[in-house]
């Protein structure tokens, strides 16, 4: 977490930068709360933090593009993860490309 706030520091703090930390965090907390890591509610605390520091970022196109990309990806996963479980099941591996541990 420092050296990511470091790098959020160094970079400029853009609006992409600040969602990115914003969920990291809350998505290492959720993992070490035994919480669901990723979900549409990690995606709202991130801009409903952005949004008080830069309401005018709303209208740019780093907010929306950054904001919108996260929301597809999660959407994806939501919608079609249960399949991926499925395959990943299936195969009899725990991690994509690894072997299976028995």
């Amino acid at each position: 977490m420092i050296s990511a706030f470091f790098y959020l520091l160094i970079s400029g703090a853009t609006v992409p930068t600040q969602r990115a930390f914003m969920m990291m965090a809350v998505v290492m907390a959720a993992i070490m709360l035994d919480r669901t890591a990723l979900s549409m509610r990690v995606v709202a605390f991130a801009a409903a933090l952005v949004l008080p520091i830069a309401p005018e970022s709303l209208l740019g196109a780093s907010f929306q593009l950054s904001f919108v990309a996260v929301v597809a990806l999660i959407a994806t996963y939501e919608t079609f993860g249960h399949r991926f479980a499925g395959w990943r099941a299936a195969s009899g591996s725990t991690f994509a490309g690894s072997p299976s541990r028995h």
